[in-house]
């Protein structure tokens, strides 16, 4: 699911885990190093590409170094903001609640820095980042009585079976058009048609 159309990423090997049906994950290290690749193999060899890294867009082709604060301006004939969508992270924003004096916030990949057990750990939030901290909190040995999960809503979740390319793009596609049935289904006046299939995906996240 990662990549660009030129540079091919990874070789749909299995799950390691031995799960049937599933396929092998990149690790984060293979991300980076495979956009290291493209970038520095693929876009700036070209002579179309120029990479600046260490700044800050401010606007109207303005740049800020973050390290130096020195200001520069680029000109191009064509904006594409590609950060328009981008959403916010616990690791680079500040949290959206007040903390109060003597508690101890911090974000996800903190944990593996702590030098000493809490009495209890209470996760904000229930998306990835929240169910990420939860389980590795679970794997280290933390008793379940001892976190609190707090989550506005019940997430809903993608299984991996459904979500793969290369050779596992046919339950990609039957995964998406089951959704859209049942969105379809769930209309006024509309009923979903009922599917037949004779082969059911493993229940792994």
């Amino acid at each position: 699911m990662y990549g660009v159309d030129s540079v091919p990423f990874g070789g749909y090997g299995p799950d390691p885990d031995g799960t049937p049906g599933l396929l092998e994950r990149a690790t984060a290290a293979e991300i980076r190093g495979y956009y290291d690749q493209v970038l520095n193999q693929t876009f700036l060899p070209s002579g179309r590409v120029r990479f600046l890294g260490g700044v800050d867009y401010l606007g109207d082709g303005r740049l800020r170094g973050i390290v130096s604060g020195k200001e520069r301006i680029i000109r191009f004939k064509t904006l594409v903001d590609t950060t328009y969508l981008e959403g916010s992270i616990p690791a680079t924003s500040p949290p959206p609640f007040d903390v109060a004096p003597g508690a101890r916030c911090v974000p996800l990949g903190e944990l593996v820095h702590l030098k000493e057990p809490n009495d209890g750990y209470t996760v904000i939030g229930a998306g990835k980042t929240g169910q990420d901290a939860c389980i590795w909190l679970l794997n280290a040995g933390v008793s379940a009585d001892a976190i609190q999960w707090v989550r506005p809503r019940e997430p809903w979740l993608l299984p991996r079976y459904g979500a793969q390319p290369g050779p596992g793009l046919p339950s990609t596609l039957e995964l998406a058009s089951r959704a859209l049935e049942a969105a379809a289904g769930d209309q006024p006046g509309r009923q979903a048609r009922p599917r037949q299939t004779d082969r059911a995906g493993p229940d792994h996240l």
